[in-house]
């Protein structure tokens, strides 16, 4: 038997303390990052009234919303054409 048995103990708090100390760090870090999270009720409206527009203007057009913006590409297109005499 060893003749110091504090240094088996301490042994074994050091590891038993290292999963604790490791959970407790990482609580901080979650705590942190909802922290720096900001919840801003008029901004999630403008953003939801932003949504649906463009799922009302894909679904008038026919095309998913991410195609949206290639349309709007052909219709600007189209419009200068229209502009400089260009088209048909």
């Amino acid at each position: 038997m060893s003749t110091r048995p504090w240094v088996a103990s301490t042994a074994r708090w050091r590891r038993s303390s290292a999963p604790l100390s490791e959970t407790t760090e990482a609580q901080a870090q979650l705590e942190a990052a909802r922290d720096a999270l900001e919840f801003d009720p008029a901004r999630l409206e403008k953003i939801e009234e932003r949504l649906f527009a463009l799922r009302a203007a894909a679904r008038k057009h026919g095309v998913a919303v991410p195609e949206l913006a290639a349309l709007a590409d052909k219709f600007a297109a189209q419009l200068a054409a229209l502009d400089d005499g260009t088209a048909g």
